[in-house]
């Protein structure tokens, strides 16, 4: 049985979780070390061993904290160290063997889900260091992709001068250059050296400046989630028997909840919320489910394009009806109109909600009794 992947006339897709974020240095060592507890599924470190990855996330903390100090001035300054990608997989109907499988997934098949969406992630930036973890819960299974934004760029060496700098030199100090006594103290580039006279070794293993691969996935993220579910697609392609069917689907606004509602008004929202949810999945059920596939013979190695299948037309004044119901936020059973609205009593509100259900059940059968009925009319003539 294949998966379904819900996508709107706009071509978006809907019912794929995706969730980018910014890791900041304060978040940084709590992020890392919870995900070190989950199981690590691919990473382009030169090892799996956990250990060996806490050091690398520990020296890199360092650095980047080093950097940091350059820009603690500036008023509410954040310091992003890395990025977290959270993906949701897809439910397998398959039966799930305990000793060889997770929710359906084999281990390598994780992996090569993992490999490609960490090569696609990085691009060209090949020094990037990513890592991805697996998380389950029940019979859901999630891809954590945890990047640090700087690039691994090993470099040991002595550490240099970044400025010239001037002392007086009757006095020794430092001062200006203006001053008529000014003599170079040291150079720009110089090599640095203790009090012994023993020159300072550098080690470092990540670059200073931070890579600008998702600075524009920051500010269009829709877009940005939007390609990312087609790479998604394309990943779980390439395992044994998996297909994904991409419908296009029709879909009904919500209602958003925002912070300054009292606990009233939020209650009732995730009831209106739910209530649209039931409608439009029952509606979207209707929908043919046959997967169509549009291939290119001559390409053997060319990932096939799936043809969204649409939302029957017969349906579309029941749909109509329900998305201005919640656009109005109220509809007429039996000559008398009933409300819908946020801010109306909750009681009252769940008691319309369940009488609405009721009507949308009803209008959904008489509908098809009457498409059941024209078509065997037209069988007929």
């Amino acid at each position: 049985m294949a998966q379904k992947m819900y996508i709107e006339k706009s071509g978006e897709f809907k019912n794929i979780y995706f969730k980018m974020s910014e890791v900041y240095s304060e978040d940084y060592e709590e992020k890392y070390m919870s995900n070190l507890k989950q199981k690590v599924v691919y990473t382009n470190f030169d090892s799996y061993d956990k250990s060996k990855l806490q050091k690398y996330y520990e020296i890199f903390g360092k650095e980047s904290i080093k950097k940091e100090y350059k820009y603690v001035k500036r008023p509410n300054y954040r310091n992003r160290v890395a990025y977290e990608f959270k993906i949701l997989l897809p439910m397998k109907n398959k039966i799930v063997n305990a000793d060889e499988k997770i929710n359906g997934y084999t281990m390598k098949e994780l992996f090569d889900v993992s490999k490609k969406l960490v090569k696609e992630l990085i691009g060209e930036e090949k020094g990037l260091k990513a890592t991805s973890f697996l998380e389950t819960n029940k019979n859901i299974t999630y891809v954590n992709i945890f990047i640090l934004d700087r690039e691994y760029h090993y470099v040991n060496t002595y550490a240099t001068y970044s400025n010239t700098s001037y002392q007086n030199k009757n006095t020794l100090s430092f001062c200006n250059k203006n001053d008529p006594d000014a003599i170079i103290a040291y150079k720009k580039g110089d090599l640095k050296k203790d009090k012994n006279g023993n020159l300072i070794k550098v080690e470092r293993y990540f670059k200073t400046t931070k890579t600008r691969r998702f600075i524009l996935w920051e500010k269009n993220r829709s877009a940005v989630r939007n390609e990312f579910a087609k790479l998604i697609y394309q990943c779980l392609h390439f395992i044994e028997k998996f297909s994904i069917n991409i419908i296009k689907a029709k879909y009904i606004f919500k209602k958003n909840i925002k912070y300054a509602f009292n606990r009233f008004a939020k209650r009732n929202i995730i009831n209106i919320n739910r209530t649209i949810s039931l409608i439009q999945n029952e509606l979207n059920l209707l929908i043919d489910n046959d997967i169509k596939y549009s291939y290119d013979y001559k390409n053997p190695y060319h990932i096939p394009e799936l043809i969204p299948n649409e939302f029957p037309k017969n349906y579309l004044d029941l749909y109509n009806k329900y998305k201005d119901i919640f656009k109005t936020n109220n509809f007429i059973f039996d000559d008398t109109e009933y409300n819908i609205k946020f801010t109306c009593r909750s009681d009252v509100l769940e008691k319309n909600l369940r009488l609405l259900l009721n009507v949308f059940y009803e209008d959904l059968h008489l509908k098809k009794l009457e498409n059941a009925a024209n078509k065997n009319i037209l069988n007929f003539v």
